[in-house]
């Protein structure tokens, strides 16, 4: 019976962020028995210590990683230990929250391999920590993909739905002067997010944050997991492109487009508006049945699994 042990911040972590959740519903299909450990379990202690050939797969918060170093090495240090990261520059910019964790955790705990969600930190890590990683990828589940209605049934030409930090508002202003106009939904659950934004054909948004490293710019090289979900329930898809996009295949999926320059965006939109309906309709297919096969998630289970 192959089983797996999870060690999760608290249920709202499990059931309302929509990539850990994805990731769980992954585990459950891939494992027979999931064994669940909160933080709090943790804490308060009693738990059994595992042995050698037991699996621990950790979804903390990177920024709670530090502080709980004494318990996991109590309880787990004998087992086969894996970090799961979908933020790992919260370690390395400016004004992190977690600097030098990677090096420290690794110093006090056996860790068998950092499962990092973005190639480019997973080698930047690898190679300035001397620590063992390795690149998993975020996506969506083969059962969340739908084209849900045609292009033309949807509403809003152009929208978002998500947190607005300052530099993705900063972002929709620039767009505004331009005479680009996205509705913009504030964030919800995620079986809500899913249906809401089915009534967008397009979801437009930047992921290149104010995020400096050593006083310089710096791009987050990541989270193309929203673009994923996205785009397997039918949108097309419009943002930034960085180092870490190839490594998604995105070139794989002809209903995300991609800029590297704002000022490139007036014209993929003009382009994308020239269009057929039938066009279209038949590229969203492409990307909708690209992602329900390739099943990105399961990048988790190979590296899980994997010597």
């Amino acid at each position: 019976m192959k089983k797996i042990h999870i060690l999760y911040q608290d249920k709202n972590q499990i059931f309302n962020n929509c990539f850990i959740h994805q990731l769980y519903k992954t585990l459950y299909f891939g494992y027979s028995q999931i064994i669940h450990i909160s933080l709090n379990d943790l804490k308060k202690g009693n738990l059994n210590i595992l042995k050698k050939n037991d699996k621990i797969l950790i979804l903390l918060k990177l920024r709670d990683w530090r502080i709980n170093i004494p318990f996991i090495a109590k309880y787990f240090n004998k087992s086969q230990i894996f970090f799961y990261d979908q933020d790992p520059w919260e370690a390395y910019h400016d004004n992190c929250v977690a600097r030098d964790v990677y090096k420290q955790v690794y110093d006090m705990i056996n860790v068998k391999k950092f499962l990092i969600t973005s190639s480019w930190w997973c080698d930047y890590i690898k190679k300035k920590e001397n620590v063992p990683t390795e690149f998993v990828r975020m996506g969506i589940l083969p059962s969340l993909c739908d084209l849900g209605p045609s292009y033309s049934k949807r509403e809003h030409n152009l929208g978002f739905q998500g947190s607005i930090n300052n530099y993705r508002e900063d972002f929709f202003k620039r767009l505004k002067k331009k005479e680009i106009y996205v509705k913009v939904f504030p964030r919800v659950q995620f079986i809500k997010f899913l249906k809401q934004i089915q009534n967008i054909k397009i979801f437009i948004y930047n992921q290149h944050n104010s995020m400096t490293i050593n006083k310089r710019k710096h791009s987050t090289q990541g989270l193309w997991g929203k673009c994923m979900t996205v785009a397997g329930r039918g949108c097309l898809v419009l943002r930034d492109f960085d180092d870490a996009a190839k490594t998604y295949n995105i070139d794989e999926l002809p209903s995300v487009f991609t800029f590297k320059n704002e000022n490139e965006i007036p014209k993929i939109i003009k382009m994308i508006n020239t269009f057929s309906l039938e066009k279209i309709d038949d590229i969203r297919q492409k990307t909708v049945k690209k992602l329900k096969s390739r099943n990105d998630w399961n990048s988790i289970i190979e590296a899980l699994e994997s010597d």
